[in-house]
This record gives C-alpha cells, sequence and structure tokens, in this order.
C-alpha cells in the first residue's frame, strides 16, 4: 500500500505506466477484449470497472496535451446504442476532462482500433461487463511545476542579527569590558603594593 494512491492499482501496473514516455498509449479494456493474445504486456485489473480503473491510473498518467484528441474508442454499429454512444463514454469523458479539459475522443473503426491497440504499450484488462467499454490514453509530459517545491529552510539568526536582542546584546558586552577593566585596575594595584613592600 502507498499513501494516496489508489489500492486498485498493483506493483505491476505502477511500474509499467512508470515506464511510459510521452506519446506511449495504454489501452483500458473490458471483460471481453483479447488483451492477452493482441497485447505487448497485459496486466489485469479484475473486479474493477473501466471507469473506475480510468480514474485511478489518470490521477498519475498524464494526458497528452500535445494533441486534440489524447483518447480514442471504438465506433459502435449504428442503432445499438441511442446516439450511436455507448453509455460508458460519458464516465470516460468526465474523467478524461478532469485531467485535462480540452481532450477530445478519437472515434475508430474496429479493426483499426485493434491494430491501434497492437502497438500499445501495455494493455490493462479490467473485468468491465458493459459493452464497447475499451478506451487508449495517450501519455503526455509531467512539466516541471507538477512537482512541489520544498519550503525553504529558516535560518538562525545570531543575536547581532536579530534587530531585537541587539540592543540587549551590546549592553552585555559592554558590561563585560567594564568588569574585566576593574579586574586589571586591582591587579595592578595589587602588583605595586607587593613590589612596595618587597622594597
Amino acid at each position: 500500500m502507498l499513501k494516496g494512491i489508489s489500492p486498485i492499482l498493483s506493483p505491476e501496473l505502477l511500474k509499467i505506466i512508470a515506464e511510459m514516455g510521452h506519446g506511449d498509449e495504454l489501452v483500458i479494456a473490458d471483460g471481453n477484449f483479447p488483451g492477452s493474445s493482441i497485447g505487448k504486456r497485459c496486466v489485469r485489473l479484475d473486479g474493477h470497472g473501466g471507469a473506475e480503473g480510468m480514474r485511478a491510473i489518470v490521477q498519475l498518467f498524464p494526458l497528452d496535451d500535445f494533441v486534440k484528441a489524447p483518447l480514442a474508442v471504438m465506433e459502435v454499429p449504428a442503432g445499438m446504442f441511442e446516439g450511436d454512444r455507448a453509455p460508458i463514454w460519458a464516465e470516460y469523458e468526465a474523467i478524461g476532462k478532469d485531467d485535462l479539459p480540452q481532450a477530445e475522443f478519437e472515434f475508430m473503426e474496429h479493426e483499426a482500433f485493434m491494430e491501434r491497440a497492437k502497438a500499445a504499450y501495455a494493455v490493462v484488462q479490467t473485468g468491465e461487463r458493459a459493452l464497447y467499454a475499451n478506451i487508449i490514453l495517450r501519455k503526455g509530459v509531467v512539466r516541471g511545476e507538477a512537482f512541489p517545491k520544498a519550503a525553504p529552510q529558516k535560518q538562525k539568526q545570531s543575536h547581532i542579527q536579530s534587530g531585537m536582542d541587539a540592543k540587549p546584546y551590546l549592553i552585555h558586552c559592554f558590561e563585560i569590558e567594564i568588569m574585566l577593566a576593574l579586574c586589571y585596575y586591582y591587579l595592578e594595584m595589587e602588583i605595586c603594593t607587593l613590589l612596595a613592600l618587597l622594597v
């Protein structure tokens, strides 16, 4: 377990998305997708839906803002769903826009989508049961401002550097100088007295 990271992301999946570079693509596949047979790498996310998996991944995975459509889905047969849109796409769209508001979808013909999935860096095989719930995510870049800056350490000020403590410090030094001068004076007097007795 790690702080701030979804527990559904396995060490294997974290390694994969960390290895991916700008422009690499990741397929989030439904339970019917042939991920193991066509994917270069296939990691299982059984028991979790496509939207749940995408939401957890996108928290760590920047979508590519160098392209118009960093998300791609497979076109559905005409008349299969209202508006020819799979119902789960609305969830995917909301998750994508949370990370990149201008993100758009590319709608791909079945065979073209499958060829692109074969070339993807990896396939995440979820347990999603909805039809046409496969989506391809294109990875963007993590810019420098995404990393929190360390808070500057406060430097300790000496008594002389601190305006509030400078005056008492100087008075204290002056008192020490007076005491040393008195000590030298009395010591000199004692030496003179001893010399007079010896003479």
